[in-house]
């Protein structure tokens, strides 16, 4: 999953991994649908410049919302089924849920903040590092 200045999506990234690893029979198809749904969704934030993360206390501004909002006139006017809506919308609610439940992820993504700082100061490749900080414990 890549933002669209074709940075990784880490945290969606993660996401799919860890749905990979506690499966032990698994359809890739199912995991490309996944991806498919938060691709949109990340797709539909950018456009609006909306931050994923930012959920303010009043319902109607929460990003959930407003792409369900954003789902439903895609189904009025035709351009996607009722069942992609309602699979994009499950898909990024148990996302989030997924997010909110793993404090393991703080701790990654701090540790990816980390590893890309050094990795800068000493010259090393930014990107990958960051990458390896943030996926070091994804197997806890």
């Amino acid at each position: 999953m890549l933002n669209r200045d074709r940075s990784p999506w880490y945290e969606a990234n993660l996401w799919i991994l860890d749905e990979l690893a506690n499966k032990f029979n698994f359809t890739m198809s199912t995991y490309v649908g996944h991806a498919e749904d938060l691709a949109a969704y990340r797709e539909w934030l950018e456009d609006r410049n909306a931050d994923w993360l930012d959920f303010p206390a009043l319902k109607p501004y929460k990003p959930t919302y407003r792409y369900r909002g954003h789902l439903k006139a895609e189904v009025e006017t035709g351009t996607i089924q009722w069942s992609t809506a309602r699979r994009r919308m499950a898909t990024v609610i148990r996302f989030y849920r997924w997010l909110k439940n793993k404090n393991l992820v703080k701790h990654m993504l701090c540790v990816e903040v980390v590893m890309g700082a050094l990795a800068k100061y000493f010259g090393e490749n930014e990107q990958y590092w960051k990458l390896v900080g943030l996926i070091h414990d994804a197997d806890y």
